[in-house]
């Protein structure tokens, strides 16, 4: 089989038409990658706007896959279905079929002849996406799945164009055959819209095109892998049962293919049911990450998860795929669909509005996803249904406090924001409406100086205080004027304050960060007793904090800021800023009150592609690799012929 191996690739080699077809199949995919980075650069300044921007390598490498892989779709049965056509015209298959390495030896040689040069065209047309990586650091690790992604696709496209050849005689006709098979496998998904969902999903599980995604998509699953082998060589013994049907007592070599494609397929089966699943990309970033592997793994009840989707299967699809990663790894996750059409009046009395909105329910407890289809917003709501004692977060509001929902850049609707992140209820306290502060709250934040509050409300928020509650006191210059009356009960006095004046703090804590700077900080005196310096301005205090441990075993933790700044639209989004007021506030709500997913940035999410590089990578790839590629050609037609071994009689 080797010798024939040989012979077939040297006659490759040797053929101009293949060079050239090689060479034009170069430029073909380089237009399409050269494409990809023009729309990149006309879509990196939205990109810079987004608060998690997808990196270049999702956005260039992905359409850039898809096109490559349609290609090689139509490449690989043109070559591929010539296989056999010698033999056919000069009838000489019976003959050479009584060889000693017989149908499957023959089969293999030339199944082998033609995917071994593809896959080295794949390598060469694979080094384009690597190419990124002169413009700065890229993902390199979330290229390889779609790379894998094309070799098992370009595989599977030698496969059946090899079994065609073999089953057709005429090589025109066996490449259309292996054509139109490989595209009815490709868009059979497409037929299973609107239909049954167990149908839905035996077609989705033969749909040649739906493998390729998920793995194109950043995923190596083994069910992939697995699609992929066994569709090979299921091609692969179709194609040895027609070889062995030329010769006599060809019956016998069908007798040892039906076990191997027995035990094939079954190794195939126990591969796709491990539910394994490889991620290479930057910190696993496709993957679930640990906060949220360790919150499904807390899950002690079933949670039931309503989809209110139309009969849209596009739809439904995405939101078995996006859920499938959750159910594994927590069977208790139980997911069902309604069709807000047909259930109108139950949709209408649940406030269904948008089509896709998902309700999560756990033991009378219930949340609501309305079309966020994120790992951040679905684990946010499944820590909900977990909590038990967690009370909501009140923001003040009075004449010079700032305001809750205010989206100018003076208000602090960021920060109600990111409590809302958090998994936090806030609320706004007017202390005009109300008497004290109601039950159950568990962070009062005070956005200003609240100088003009009576004494009576200072002693209700000393009396909540006492029984466990936290406080955020964003202070300003404007305390000077008018110091509350709970600052004479502490003993916290206002010494200066630096109007109009940028100040760099300096942290007193160890592992406490503070901000890059305070526009016009308010100094306090030296605190008392029980206090703590938290960040120094011109070494003075500008932030104190207290911590108090009460009989009854809470914590009352009291956190007095000198800027309310710090915590404003206009600087909270800044870098600096967010990261030091986070930790503070997990300080104040205690680490069991709080959930957070690290923000995985991809590291070329800022990739910047400049022209200059743009028509470097377009006059290599379009100009010099083809070529190079006609040249190689030329010369290996001109090199003189070689004796090539006889083949074993």
């Amino acid at each position: 089989m080797l010798t024939l191996l040989l012979r077939d690739w040297k006659a490759h080699a040797r053929q101009p038409l293949l060079w050239a077809l090689a060479a034009g199949f170069v430029v073909l995919t380089a237009f399409f990658f050269l494409l990809q980075l023009e729309h990149y650069q006309h879509v990196r300044p939205l990109l810079e706007r987004q608060a998690h921007p997808p990196g270049a390598s999702d956005l260039i490498l992905v359409p850039w896959a898809f096109n490559t892989t349609l290609a090689f779709m139509v490449l690989v049965p043109m070559l591929a279905g010539r296989a056999f056509v010698a033999e056919y015209r000069q009838g000489l298959l019976p003959l050479v079929l009584g060889w000693r390495i017989g149908p499957s030896g023959w089969f293999l040689a030339r199944w082998l002849g033609w995917l071994l040069p593809t896959l080295l065209l794949l390598a060469i047309v694979a080094a384009m996406p690597l190419g990124l990586t002169l413009a700065g650091p890229v993902d390199v690790g979330r290229m390889w799945p779609s790379l894998l992604a094309i070799a098992l696709a370009v595989t599977a496209f030698s496969t059946v164009a090899v079994a065609m050849a073999a089953w057709v005689r005429d090589p025109a006709m066996a490449a259309l055959a292996a054509f139109l098979l490989l595209l009815l496998f490709w868009i059979l998904d497409w037929s299973a819209r609107g239909q049954a969902a167990s149908l839905d999903t035996a077609i989705f599980q033969l749909s040649l095109f739906e493998h390729f995604r998920r793995m194109n998509a950043g995923l190596i699953h083994a069910e992939d892998l697995a699609w992929f082998a066994g569709f090979s060589l299921f091609f692969i013994v179709l194609g040895i049962s027609r070889l062995a049907g030329f010769r006599q007592g060809g019956w016998r070599t069908l007798t040892r293919l039906l076990p191997i494609l027995l035990l094939g397929l079954g190794a195939c089966y126990a591969l796709g049911s491990s539910g394994r699943v490889w991620d290479s990309s930057w910190q696993q970033r496709f993957s679930l990450q640990p906060p949220t592997r360790a919150l499904l793994a807390s899950i002690k009840q079933p949670v039931q998860i309503t989809a209110w989707a139309s009969e849209d299967e596009t739809l439904r699809a995405r939101i078995r795929r996006f859920l499938a990663p959750w159910q594994r790894l927590q069977p208790l996750l139980q997911l069902q669909f309604r069709n807000p059409q047909t259930e109108a009046d139950t949709a209408r009395r649940l406030a269904i509005h948008a089509d896709g909105t998902l309700l999560l329910r756990q033991g009378g407890r219930e949340q609501r996803l309305d079309q966020a289809l994120d790992e951040r917003s679905l684990a946010l709501a499944l820590w909900r249904l977990q909590l038990q004692d967690h009370g909501p977060v009140a923001m003040l509001q009075c004449a010079d406090c700032g305001g809750l929902n205010d989206e100018t850049p003076a208000g602090f609707s960021h920060l109600a924001e990111t409590l809302r992140l958090r998994g936090l209820q806030v609320f706004p306290l007017d202390p005009s409406q109300v008497v004290g502060i109601p039950l159950g709250t568990r962070l009062l934040i005070i956005p200003g100086p609240a100088g003009t509050l009576p004494a009576s409300w200072w002693e209700r928020v000393q009396a909540w205080l006492e029984q466990g509650g936290s406080l955020l006191w964003l202070a300003d210059v404007e305390a000077l004027e008018q110091p509350p009356a709970l600052w004479q009960l502490w003993g916290i006095q206002a010494q200066a304050a630096l109007h109009n004046t940028r100040v760099p703090p300096v942290s007193s804590l160890d592992g406490v960060q503070a901000p890059p700077a305070l526009a016009g900080p308010l100094l306090f005196a030296p605190p008392p007793a029980g206090w703590q310096v938290l960040w120094q301005c011109r070494q003075q205090p500008c932030a104190l904090l207290r911590e108090e441990i009460l009989p009854n075993a809470r914590h009352a933790r009291i956190l007095l800021l000198g800027d309310s700044d710090v915590a404003r639209n206009r600087w909270l989004n800044l870098p600096g800023y967010s990261d030091s007021l986070a930790p503070l506030l997990g300080w104040l709500l205690d680490a069991k009150a709080q959930f957070t997913l690290p923000l995985l940035q991809p590291p070329d999410a800022a990739l910047d592609l400049p022209k200059a590089l743009q028509a470097k990578l377009g006059l290599f790839w379009l100009l010099v690799v083809p070529l190079t590629l006609l040249l190689t050609g030329w010369i290996l037609r001109l090199k003189p012929c070689t004796q090539v071994n006889r083949l074993p009689s």
